[in-house]
């Protein structure tokens, strides 16, 4: 052969070398061409004709993969091949035009969670050819994908790996298919299991370890987990029912309670049906388990609940009845409070009415504001109404309610009354003992302002007088008589206005007069009151200028407030080198805000949170009452005002909010 022929023959085997490879790797669209004159033409046809019948087969075997969501790989070490079949690259985020991807590659495919696991078997096959099942997922950007994958080794005759070959199959429908029956299984708490009375085996699942609160590898085998929960009571219960379903007497349906690994109490309901031959004989049971502790322990919750209420239903101060507006709207219930309000047994009012136990005027009245309630549907406070019982009249004040049945039909008419009949005796005292602190409040400071008033109206009889005493020797000079006439007219108001205020705030009774007044007005008649004792210690006291806002208020209780108020102010910065007081009064948002600002240096936080209770006071014995302040918010309580103290201020300053008039 000479040279040339050599070259033809390395060409042709290397061309038949490469054929036969890309058949081995599955790549059977290329064919062979051999010169038609040679001995190779033969061959050229049969190698075509095989090319032929393995790319047909590929395709069927590539269909059939496809449609089991299954693709097989190789890995030749030697050379570092790899190969994908087609349905391959489906199971994976990968192009096949890029041809199958290193083994970096595809690790940084697999779920970070299944990664490490992945990747140590695989490198433990490829060094020790142990072969490898993994059960691993697949991240695509929009999706994940489950995948049952096996690999095993090749070795050569010396026992060194040199070639990998593997399957992986996507299995997520089953999976989720899987995941839903467990997830249902826990949601219901429900476990499966399965006895074989020949050899007395029994089988758990997963969910059944889970409702025993118990781990599988604790335990030897499955009997000896649900022998170990039971407690021995249970477990004879268990055994002898076990026992009667299999013999026939009766199906296997029974509730016991087992003791888990942490103590805790559960209880466990157990049902079972046993598959027999044709003889009869029980040749396996199957059955599951469902965790009623919630509905168990609900049950013994309801129970306990149900005494509870009925110990707080008899032992509540406040009587609870219930009528039945399907009898006649007749008491169905009376608790202990209600016994002793009437004097009376439960038993003696179940199952009368309204007109069987009271006067029909009373009677009339319940009943009508029972129908009414049915009407509204909803709850209502009655009015207070006193009802005769046999430890005489009684005053109650009542709330009911309406109960509807399925059908939305009145059942019941429940009821909660409090009797208030002493209540409304201490409520009397304690008015009683209200005017007469109020009272002695308004004395208290017409004792302080007494020595100043004094002073103020002195000044202007002494006016009176002196020019009285003039008048006579002035009848001829009628301009001179004129102006002390005049000066005897002031002076005259000037008392005449002392005494009005005093007579004014002095009054005795203490019905509320509201009507609407202007409040400057109120704060110029209030310092009437007090400008003297201001002035025995040299205290300027200054009025803003405002507009007249009007409230509606009761005129003599806020003079009250306002002198109150001041005399605070003035007992506090009395002996103070700077001294003076600032009234103002504004409107902001829905208030009118009456100011009152001392020059003292505020109140500190301990003492604001005291100051408005009865009898604190923080002056020297004998110098207040300490009951002002405590008076003072009584009063705007009373007005639906409010009144604080400034805290972000550098001296003393009480705030009053009235609200605006509409």
């Amino acid at each position: 052969m000479n040279i040339k022929d050599q070259s033809e023959a390395a060409t042709h085997e290397i061309e038949i070398e490469n054929f036969i490879s890309d058949m081995t790797e599955g790549r059977y669209s290329k064919r062979i061409d051999l010169p038609m004159d040679s001995a190779l033409r033969k061959i050229s046809e049969k190698l075509n004709f095989l090319a032929g019948v393995l790319e047909s087969k590929a395709n069927e075997q590539d269909r059939a993969q496809r449609v089991a969501k299954i693709g097989n790989w190789s890995f030749d070490l030697s050379s570092g091949k790899i190969f994908w079949s087609k349905a391959l690259y489906s199971l994976h985020p990968v192009d096949a035009q890029m041809g199958p991807p290193d083994f970096s590659t595809l690790c940084q495919m697999v779920h970070p969670d299944d990664r490490a696991r992945f990747q140590s078997l695989v490198e433990n096959c490829v060094v020790n050819g142990t072969p490898y099942h993994s059960f691993h997922r697949i991240v695509f950007p929009d999706r994940v994908l489950w995948l049952d994958a096996y690999g095993y080794a090749q070795k050569d005759s010396t026992g060194k790996v040199i070639a990998l070959y593997g399957t992986a199959q996507d299995v997520t429908e089953q999976v989720e298919r899987e995941e839903l029956s467990r997830f249902t299984l826990e949601a219901l708490q429900i476990g499966v299991w399965k006895f074989n009375p020949a050899n007395q085996s029994l089988f758990w699942d997963k969910s059944m370890y889970e409702i025993y609160n118990a781990r599988a590898e604790d335990f030897t085998g499955h009997y000896q987990a649900w022998e170990s929960t039971l407690t021995p009571e249970a477990k004879s219960k268990a055994v002898e029912e076990l026992g009667q379903a299999l013999s026939g007497e009766k199906e296997f349906d029974t509730v016991f309670e087992i003791q888990t690994k942490d103590r805790g109490r559960r209880f466990i309901s157990g049902r079972g049906k046993v598959i027999r031959d044709k003889s009869g004989k029980a040749q396996m049971m199957y059955g599951v388990n469902i965790d009623i502790t919630t509905q168990k322990i609900n049950d013994l919750e309801r129970e306990r609940v149900s005494k509870f209420l009925e110990v707080v239903l008899q032992n509540i101060p406040s009587m609870i009845f219930a009528k039945d507006c399907q009898n006649d709207f007749r008491f169905s219930l009376l608790n202990k409070a209600g016994e002793n309000i009437f004097g009376m047994k439960a038993s003696q009012f179940i199952g009368k009415s309204d007109y069987d136990l009271f006067t029909k005027e009373q009677a009339d009245l319940l009943r009508a504001s029972d129908e009414e309630i049915l009407q509204q549907g909803s709850t209502l406070s009655t009015k207070e109404i006193v009802l005769e019982s046999s430890i005489g009249p009684r005053t109650l004040q009542t709330i009911k309610f309406p109960i509807f049945d399925d059908f939305n039909n009145p059942a019941y008419v429940i009821g909660i009354s409090n009797d208030i009949t002493e209540e409304l005796k201490i409520k009397a005292s304690l008015e009683v003992e209200r005017t007469k602190s109020f009272r002695n409040a308004k004395l208290a400071s017409l004792g302080e302002m007494s020595a100043g008033v004094a002073h103020e109206i002195n000044n202007p009889l002494t006016i009176i007088t002196s020019s009285a005493s003039q008048l006579e020797r002035l009848i001829r000079d009628p301009e001179k008589f004129s102006a002390k006439v005049e000066m005897i007219k002031k002076a005259s108001h000037r008392i005449s206005r002392i005494v009005q205020g005093l007579k004014k705030f002095s009054r005795s009774d203490i019905k509320s007069n509201q009507q609407v007044y202007v409040l400057h007005n109120i704060v110029s008649d209030s310092l009437i009151l007090i400008e003297a004792r201001a002035k025995e210690h040299s205290i300027s006291i200054f009025a803003e200028a405002v507009s007249p806002l009007q409230i509606f208020c009761d005129e003599i209780e806020t003079e009250q407030v306002i002198v109150n108020l001041i005399n605070n102010s003035i007992d506090a910065i009395k002996n103070l080198n700077e001294k003076w007081i600032k009234i103002s009064i504004n409107e902001e948002d829905s208030s009118v805000v009456l100011k009152i600002e001392d020059s003292g240096p505020g109140i500190p936080k301990e003492v604001r949170e005291k100051v408005f209770e009865p009898f604190f006071t923080t002056k020297n014995m004998g110098e207040g009452t300490g009951l002002g302040l405590s008076i003072t918010k009584g009063i705007l309580d009373d007005h639906d005002a409010s009144i604080s103290i400034l805290e972000n201020t550098p001296n003393t300053c009480f705030e009053i909010r009235y609200p605006k008039l509409k």
